[in-house]
């Protein structure tokens, strides 16, 4: 009997081994093209670099070799490398996020200049030549035993490193770097778009802090922390467009200030002026508000008080004032009293500012030529 004849001629059937190989090497290089490309989907997706960390970590393991990867950026001063994610298989990770390590000088700098990666496929020989590097003895304690170091660059600028290690020796060669490559160019844009969004994160809260900073300067007088005088004015503008409740205002000025600067100086002038701010503060009803409305004077303004109230309001600022004396620092203390004028408009008619502060100014100054530290009411 004789042999069946083969379908296919002598030289095919040699070729068949080689063919088989080049074939699962097309499917393996089309498998890592897809990866690659999920990759980048995902980096313009907007993920966060741990997440996409963690799926390259899952989705490259069956197409490349692995058993650790590690992540680490360059810090703003240029010249220290801080570890920001990392996974393995070890059963004791060794190197974890915030492990950081000087890299100028090391052989890691001349990768960043090169760009190029760097396989060392025997570490416990490396870390015999080189005792210093505490890194390696880490990676080599969790049970590593060859590494593929690629830096990231985005668009030519260093931002950090990618460290694939294997826990058999002579693990990688260079048909290896162009996908290990692949995955850190993908990587090295989405820190750099995540460091500019952390900078421009920075650069709109340093833009709010000086916003907020300006609204204070122009509200706030900054020596009494109270409503500077454009503030107050403007609140008591806002107060007037309601003509159906009554306003009151006071003005109130304390008396002899110009002896205390003499006497004890223009600090101890501010620090008197800083207490009896804190002191009118806390005397006033929810709704009211005081200002200073130039030099030792403030203006408080009262919505809804009749006279009586206002009465009673201003003669609690009185008393709060001359109540205790005023330490003024160095051990010393000056007794300070308040004159203040009270001007009531009723409510049911319109509200005017300039003579509802003319008017508590001519109380203020009958308060003043009838012996000082009393309170006025504006006929």
């Amino acid at each position: 009997m004789t042999a069946a004849k083969s379908s296919l001629p002598l030289a095919d059937a040699k070729n068949m081994p080689a063919l088989a190989q080049e074939v699962m090497q097309l499917r393996q290089e089309t498998a890592l093209l897809q990866q690659l490309l999920q990759l980048a989907e995902q980096v313009a997706a907007g993920l966060q670099l741990n997440e996409v960390l963690d799926r390259v970590y899952d989705g490259f393991r069956h197409l490349i070799p692995y058993d650790r990867i590690g992540c680490a950026l360059l810090e703003e001063d240029g010249c220290t490398l801080t570890a920001v994610w990392s996974r393995s298989e070890a059963h004791v990770p060794h190197i974890g996020e915030g492990f950081r390590r000087g890299y100028l000088g090391s052989g890691l700098a001349c990768l960043l200049h090169s760009g190029r990666p760097r396989i060392l496929n025997n570490l416990q020989l490396y870390l015999a030549d080189h005792p210093g590097s505490e890194a390696t003895r880490l990676i080599v304690a969790e049970g590593m035993h060859s590494s593929l170091t690629c830096p990231l660059l985005a668009q030519g600028r260093p931002v950090g490193f990618l460290f694939f290690s294997s826990m058999r020796p002579h693990t990688y060669r260079e048909e290896h770097e162009q996908a290990f490559m692949g995955i850190a160019r993908q990587l090295a844009l989405l820190i750099e778009r995540g460091q500019m969004c952390e900078r421009l994160q920075l650069l709109n809260h340093e833009l709010l802090q000086a916003k907020n900073q300006l609204e204070v300067r122009a509200t706030y007088d900054p020596l009494t922390q109270l409503l500077n005088r454009g503030a107050i004015l403007e609140g008591l503008s806002q107060s007037c467009c309601d003509p159906s409740q009554p306003l009151a205002v006071i003005l109130a000025d304390i008396d002899h200030f110009k002896n205390v600067n003499d006497v004890h100086g223009h600090q101890a002038g501010d620090m008197a002026l800083e207490a009896v701010a804190r002191r009118l503060g806390r005397v006033l009803r929810g709704g009211d508000a005081v200002g200073r409305y130039g030099g030792e004077e403030f203006l408080i303004v009262l919505p809804g008080a009749t006279p009586d109230v206002a009465m009673i309001v201003a003669e609690r600022l009185r008393q709060a004032v001359a109540g205790e004396p005023v330490d003024l620092g160095g051990g010393r203390s000056q007794s300070l009293t308040l004159s203040l004028g009270v001007c009531c408009q009723p409510g049911g008619q319109a509200h005017d500012v300039a003579c509802l502060i003319a008017e508590a100014d001519q109380a203020l100054y009958a308060a003043k030529a009838g012996g000082r530290n009393q309170v006025m009411l504006a006929a």
